[in-house]
């Protein structure tokens, strides 16, 4: 078995459930407070996506050698390139368009809605964009 997989069958066998347990209030919510958890998760993800943008105009990732933030993301968070590509790309996004950013982190427009902008953002759509921000 790969290491990966012994450590989560370690954990599906084990009679020891004290790290769940610890979670035990962060897991047993009431359904308002499941949407609230949501919410501010979303909050904080397009919070995330604009750091990333940030520090990807900056060269941050090069520091210790990395050659693209993609690159770095994936050795240093451990992403796949599948799940970075939305972080990267709603970034770049809510960094060029300010009436975007501050929806989602105002949590005024959810991570689902941001991604959808952030696909139609191409150029095609730019003035519209443009005009929603004016």
């Amino acid at each position: 078995m790969g290491f990966v997989v012994e450590i989560v069958y370690e954990h599906m066998y084990s009679s020891d459930m004290t790290l769940l347990d610890d979670h035990a209030d962060q897991i047993l919510r009431s359904i308002d407070e499941f949407a609230y958890a949501v919410a501010e998760h979303e909050r904080q993800a397009a919070l995330l996506d604009l750091t990333a943008a940030h520090l990807e105009g900056t060269g941050a990732y090069g520091l210790d050698g990395t050659v693209s933030m993609t690159a770095w993301v994936r050795n240093h968070l451990r992403m796949t390139p599948h799940r970075a590509a939305p972080m990267r790309r709603n970034g770049r996004f809510l960094n060029k368009s300010t009436v975007f950013a501050e929806a989602a982190v105002s949590g005024e427009l959810s991570a689902s809605q941001i991604e959808i902008a952030a696909r139609t953002g191409k150029t095609k759509y730019t003035a519209i964009l443009r005009e929603t921000q004016a």
